[in-house]
């Protein structure tokens, strides 16, 4: 093992103190640049995990929070992936809010008083277009990005700790394969394409899947049920998707004439969060994912 460095002594003594920092006082702390800075704390929180409420501004690897989250609520499941995104969200917003509000009073100074914000809406939105997402671009944190390959992440660890070969799954690495590949294992040796959006469908989940080969399935920690409404899923069915999966308490607010409609093979079209696992080890094994009769 090499020596450790100065600089990443000094970021482990700083944070073994259990005291709260900025990313940029690290920065300045171990006197070296930014990327290195960032290259060690992944290192530091790849072995302490728990150490990602210590630093606001920086946001580390996927698979380190994940493994946060694991460390808070155990192993990822099918059965916990919605309390795993929550937990997930709440690192992030822990990460992101202090970088957000210090920003935001830079931005505004002038126009808060006691801690209110009183201008005109129109200049409101000028500053956020002019000066806030120039901010967020420079941060380099890249917030945006995070949350979609961390719920991709979420997701594969669900997978990782079923009953699923390592084998049988992989992240495609082509958007014109969806985020996921799964395979079966024998017969015609199929692939299933699974297509992952985070919190909103919109026309994006139709577009994803739509340009992505069959069979297809669509999942997501999607947040509001009239994107399901009985109109947009006769849409959602001529993606020939075999299924979408969503959260629990948003598949219970789906419409009913939304639910009852099929698919060609006459099964639901929406299931559940909860079930997404079991049907990829049923494609694995068979070709097809579980049946889901009305």
């Amino acid at each position: 093992m090499a020596p450790k460095s100065k600089a990443f002594q000094q970021l482990e003594l700083l944070l073994d103190s259990k005291s709260s920092y900025h990313f940029t006082e690290l920065v300045a702390a171990a006197q070296v640049s930014a990327n290195t800075v960032k290259k060690h704390l992944n290192t530091i929180l790849e072995n302490d995990p728990s150490v990602i409420t210590q630093v606001s501004g920086f946001i580390p690897k996927s698979h380190i929070i994940v493994a946060a989250v694991e460390k808070e609520i155990g192993k990822i499941e099918s059965n916990n992936l919605m309390r795993a995104n929550r937990v997930s969200k709440k690192i992030i917003e822990g990460i992101t809010k202090p970088e957000m509000e210090r920003a935001l009073s830079e931005i505004f100074h002038a126009d808060i008083q006691e801690g209110v914000l009183s201008l005109p809406f129109s200049k409101f939105v000028e500053a956020i277009n002019d000066e806030f997402l120039d901010h967020l671009a420079q941060s380099g944190n890249g917030a945006v990005s995070t949350v979609g390959r961390l719920n991709e992440e979420l997701i594969l660890q669900a997978m990782r700790n079923s009953a699923l070969k390592p084998e049988s799954f992989q992240r495609s690495g082509s958007e014109s394969n969806g985020d996921i590949i799964v395979s079966q294992s024998a017969g015609h040796k199929k692939n299933l394409f699974v297509e992952i959006k985070s919190y909103h469908a919109r026309e994006r989940l139709l577009r994803g899947l739509t340009d992505i080969p069959s069979p297809k399935v669509g999942i997501g920690f999607f947040q509001q049920p009239h994107e399901f409404n009985a109109k947009r899923t006769q849409t959602l069915l001529a993606s020939h998707a075999a299924a979408i999966y969503l959260p629990e308490e948003t598949y219970d607010l789906v419409e009913e004439a939304a639910k009852v409609q099929l698919t060609v093979k006459q099964d639901r079209f929406y299931r559940r969060l909860g079930q997404f696992v079991d049907d990829m080890i049923a494609f694995v094994e068979t070709g097809d994912i579980n049946p889901f009769p009305i």
